[in-house]
C-alpha cells in the first residue's frame, strides 16, 4: 500500500536553485541527480516528486536530461516511477553489490550507522552442527555467535556465524558487537580473502519476523556465506536472514 504525502509546492521556485542553468549535454548528468538526490533527502518515503516540467524549470534542464538523472536515482533505488502517476521518493534500501565486505562496511557505504545487538555467543559440538544441516564441520571446537544487525537503528539482518575456534582461540571473550571480519584482522592476523555465498528469497516465520520488524510472510533473503583466507582456509560459515525491503543485489554480467 503507498502512501501519498502532501507537499506544498508554493514556493517552489522562491529558493534553492533559481536561475540556475545546467547544460542539458550528457556530462551534466551526473551534476543533476547529485542535486535531485540533495532535494529529494528530507522527503519522506512514497512522497511525489513535482511534475517534470516544475523540475526541469527549476534545475534549468531540458526534460529529457532530467529524465535521466532520474533513471540513475531509480537505479540507485532512491526514487521509482508509476506510470500515469509520477515519481515517488523510494524506501531507502542497501544496496549490496558483488563484492566482499562485512555487514559494517556495507551499512557505512550506505551512510548508515551500523549497530549490533548480541544474541548468544557458544561453543558448540559436533553433534549439534550436523544436527543445524546447513553447514559442514569447521573444526572440532567451533563457535557459533549469534548476532541481530543494525543501520540507523533499525533491525535489517539475523545472523548466526560459525567459526573455528582454532583460527581465533578466545574469540568470545572479544566484543561481538563489534565487526568480527575486523576483530579477526586486528586481534588473529587472520584476513578474509574470497567467499561463497547462496542467496535465495524466503518468507519469514513469526519468531524471525518479531526479530527484524516485520510481518510473517513477508518476503526476506537467505544468504549462506562460506569465507575463506588467502591459502583457502575456511574460517567463516554464516546464515544471513535480511529483510526483503531494505535490500537489493547488483552485478554485472558479459557476454
Amino acid at each position: 500500500m503507498l502512501l501519498f504525502w502532501h507537499i506544498n509546492f508554493d514556493n517552489f521556485f522562491e529558493t534553492g536553485n533559481e536561475g540556475r542553468k545546467i547544460s542539458d549535454s550528457p556530462q551534466k548528468i551526473a551534476t543533476l541527480a547529485d542535486q535531485l538526490r540533495e532535494f529529494i533527502q528530507p522527503l519522506p518515503p512514497d512522497s511525489p516528486l513535482p511534475p517534470e516540467r516544475a523540475l526541469s524549470e527549476r534545475f534549468g534542464v531540458s526534460r529529457e536530461t532530467l529524465r535521466k538523472a532520474l533513471a540513475e536515482l531509480a537505479d540507485a533505488g532512491l526514487v521509482y516511477t508509476i506510470h500515469g502517476a509520477g515519481t515517488f521518493v523510494a524506501l531507502p534500501s542497501v544496496t549490496k553489490r558483488l563484492k566482499l565486505l562485512s555487514f559494517s562496511e556495507e551499512i557505512r557505504n550506505r551512510g548508515w550507522v551500523p549497530t549490533t545487538e548480541l544474541i548468544s555467543a557458544d561453543r558448540i559440538n559436533l553433534m549439534e552442527v550436523r544436527e543445524g544441516g546447513d553447514f559442514e564441520i569447521i573444526d572440532e571446537s567451533t563457535l557459533k555467535i549469534v548476532r541481530l544487525r543494525l543501520g540507523n537503528n533499525e533491525p535489517l539482518s539475523h545472523e548466526t556465524t560459525y567459526i573455528s575456534e582454532s583460527v581465533a582461540p578466545g574469540l568470545l571473550d572479544h566484543n561481538l558487537t563489534e565487526s568480527l571480519y575486523s576483530i579477526l584482522k586486528t586481534k588473529y592476523g587472520v584476513k578474509i580473502h574470497h567467499a561463497d555465498e547462496q542467496i535465495r528469497p524466503i518468507v519469514v516465520d513469526k519468531a524471525m519476523a518479531s526479530l527484524l520488524n516485520l510481518k510473517a510472510g513477508d518476503p526476506a533473503f537467505e544468504i549462506k556465506r562460506s569465507a575463506y583466507t588467502p591459502r583457502g582456509i575456511l574460517v567463516e560459515r554464516s546464515l544471513s536472514i535480511r529483510r526483503g525491503d531494505r535490500w537489493s543485489f547488483n552485478y554485472s554480467v558479459k557476454a
